[in-house]
This record gives C-alpha cells, structure tokens and sequence, in this order.
C-alpha cells in the first residue's frame, strides 16, 4: 500500500497497527522466555522437592536404625514404641515420594525403598518377639533358678560343714563355685553375644551337674537330699532355658546381621542414589537453566530494540505522512478556517517558493486567495451595476420628460382633431 496516497485514517490505523504488532512480538517473545524459564525451574523445584523426600527418608530410616540399636542393647520399651513412632513416619514418607516422584529410575528405587522397609519391620517383629523370649527367659527363669540354686547349695554346704560332712561341704562349695562362673560366662554373653562366652557358660553348668551328680551319691540327711532334689529339679530347668537363651539370641543375631543390618544401609543406599540423581540432573539443569535465561533475556533485549527502533521510526514516517497531508498542525488550520468563518480573510500563511504549502494547508491558501478574488470580482461588478443603474435612472428621467412632452402634443393633437372633426362636421352640414 502507498501510504502518500493514502486517507489519513488509514495512515493512522497503520501506524498503530503496526505499533500494536511490534508489541505482540515482544509480548510473545518474552512470554515464551518467560515460560521457558518458568519450565525449568518448576523441574529445578520439583527434583528440589524430589531430594528432600528422599533426604527425609533417609533421616527417618537413620532414626528407625538408632531406636533399633538402643533397643536392641536396653530392651527399653520406650525405644521401641519410639521406632514405632519413627516407622510410621517413615511410610507416610514412602507414600508421598510414591505419589511426587515421577522418574521412573527414581521411582522404580523407591519402590525397593517400600519393599525393604516392609522386610525391615517384619524382621524388627520377629526380633520383638525373641526380644521378649529372651526377656522371659532371663528374668523369669535365670534370674529365678540360679538365685534359688545358690541359695539351696549354700544351705548344703553350710549344713554339712556343720555336721562334718566334708565331703557334701566340698562338692556343695564346687557346684556353687561352677554355678557362679556359669551365671558370670552367662551374663557376659548376654552382654557380648559372644559363643565361647556362652560355650564357657555351658563348661561351667557340667561341671555344677558333675557335682550335683556326687552330692546325689553321697549326700544321706533327709533335708539336704531334698535341698538337692530342689537344685537338681532348678539346674534342668535352668540349663535347659540357657540353652533356649543361647538359641534365642543367636536366632535374633542371624536376623539382626542378615536383615536388619542389611536392610537399613540398603536403604540408605536406594535413597542416596536417588538423592545423587536427582543431584546430578539439578548440575546439568543448573547451567542449561542459566544459559536459557541468558539467551532469552539477550534474545528479548534485541526484539526490544528492534521494537523501539521500528516504533520510533513508524512514529516519525506517519507523522511526517500526516503532517504532509494536511499541511500544517491542525490546531492552527482550524484557526485558519475559523477566521474564515467569522469573514476574516487578511490572514498570512507560511510558505516559501522553496518550501511551499502542502495537503490541507495549501487548500486553504488558495481557499482564501479564492475567496479574495471572488469577493473583488463581486465588488467591481456592484460598481458595473451601480453605474449602469445611474445611467438607467437618467434615461428614464429623460424618458418621463418626453413622455410628458408627447402627452401634451398628444392634447394638442386631440384638439385639432376635434375641431377638425367639428369642421368637418360643419363642411358635411354645409354639403
């Protein structure tokens, strides 16, 4: 389109048009940026949130670990409602990552994650339930019968050395001696877990049966026989639930060393890979992010310079179309044409022969020089016609005056002609 040609609407729609089209550009251009980098970091933030699940769960899993060892070694009740506590913890924790975490690597780990913590707690139930094996066994039987058998034996011992029974006093005083050793090898296993503690333990309690076998042989007073059935009856019963505690505990060992001690640092394990995935996605997303923002932040700072420029330049040309097309600034052509209106044409107009008027401007110059012309022109023919009426008023004055001259030779005419007319009447009487 040739915009000189052009009606000024036109020129102005087009201006505007196009403004309003270097603002969509630059609108599209930064929204796009902007979208691009709102993109990024909402995967920056979600591996953010991803990491910190995964964070979590290991710190929960490092808590039902350190609740288990204490409880292991006190058998407190509270460390164990405590690892309960932590557990759950822990499975909400695993629910949520199920649901937030979207990769599939990461995903398929947290799944081993839920399916280890599953044979982690049914371990932990297992090891609970010898825990309180082991916990019956140790007070409701040790800590029972080997008491009762030392005190029975003392008992033995004394009596005899009383009656001067050497023999009985002696054998007494061993199997007490081996009782104790057994009970002491026996506690330290408890402490230590260790087999030759356990094996000395077993060593020990032979040794006190050897004894209580001689005692049985030779012992003869009614009441220190009865004495030793009761330490005979205690030492099977005692023996037999050492052996159950020896079983117990290394049935728990083999559970705690093949699962729990397993589990917990695979565990550990799964959710660190995690956590060192999503850490090594964040150090390439990092400066792909800050890349794309720089190029988009250049990319809108061209577009914004093109914009302007091309703005300042559509400004200037329309403009300079507008100004051309009508000349002037319209301001001053409405007070061109309003002076017209109120009559006044001694007006002056800019203009030179090497700059002449343009568009509307020029029109109202040759308006008005129009209009002078045209007002002189009127002005000489109302002279033309104010003389020729003066000259028409002397004639007609001229005309009136022989008007009446005729009119009176009129009169004269008609009065000859009527004493003609009696003359002839008179020459017809006559006749």
């Amino acid at each position: 389109m040739n915009l000189k040609n052009a009606t000024l609407k036109t020129k102005l729609i087009a201006g505007f048009a196009t403004v309003i089209v270097l603002l969509v550009i630059v609108s599209a251009v930064g929204f796009t940026a902007l979208r691009g980098a709102a993109g990024g970091f909402g995967q920056y933030r979600e591996m953010a949130r991803d990491g910190n699940i995964a964070g979590q769960l290991q710190a929960d899993m490092l808590m039902v670990r350190m609740n288990v060892k204490d409880y292991l070694i006190h058998g407190s009740e509270t460390n164990k409602q405590q690892y309960f506590s932590y557990l759950e913890d822990m499975k909400g924790d695993l629910e949520n990552a199920q649901k937030e975490i979207n990769n599939v690597e990461r995903a398929e780990k947290i799944d081993l994650v839920d399916q280890a913590q599953a044979e982690y707690s049914r371990t932990f139930d297992q090891v609970g339930v010898l825990m309180d094996k082991r916990h019956h066994l140790v007070e409701n039987l040790l800590n029972v019968k080997g008491p009762q058998m030392e005190k029975n034996l003392s008992r033995i011992m004394s009596s005899a050395e009383e009656d001067e029974d050497m023999t009985a006093a002696y054998n007494s005083g061993l199997a007490v001696k081996h009782l104790l050793l057994g009970r002491l090898y026996m506690a330290k296993f408890l402490s230590t877990n260790g087999q030759a503690d356990a094996d000395r333990a077993f060593l020990e309690f032979e040794a006190m049966g050897d004894s209580i076998s001689i005692l049985d042989r030779e012992l003869q007073n009614a009441e220190r026989r009865d004495l030793l059935s009761e330490i005979a009856d205690a030492e099977k019963i005692y023996v037999e639930s050492s052996r159950n505690l020896v079983a117990t505990i290394n049935e728990r060992n083999t559970l705690i060393e093949n699962s729990l001690d397993r589990i917990g640092p695979e565990i550990a394990g799964l959710t660190e890979d995690v956590k060192n995935s999503i850490k090594a996605r964040q150090d390439e997303l990092g400066p792909a992010l800050q890349a794309s923002n720089q190029r988009a932040v250049s990319l809108i700072l061209v577009v914004s310079l093109i914009a302007v420029c091309s703005g300042v330049a559509i400004v200037y040309l329309t403009s300079g179309n507008v100004i051309n097309q009508l000349g002037g600034d319209p301001a001053e052509i409405a007070g061109i044409a309003r002076s017209i209106s109120e009559g006044n044409l001694d007006l002056s107009f800019k203009g030179t022969k090497e700059r002449p008027a343009l568009g509307v401007y020029s029109d109202m110059v040759k308006m008005v020089d129009n209009l002078k012309k045209m007002i002189t022109d009127i002005t000489g023919g109302v002279e033309t016609l104010t003389s020729s009426a003066t000259e028409l008023s002397a004639i007609s004055t001229q005309m009136q005056d022989g008007a009446e001259q005729t009119s009176n030779k009129s009169g004269s005419v008609a009065a000859a002609a009527e004493q003609m007319s009696t003359n002839m009447e008179s020459v017809a009487a006559a006749t």
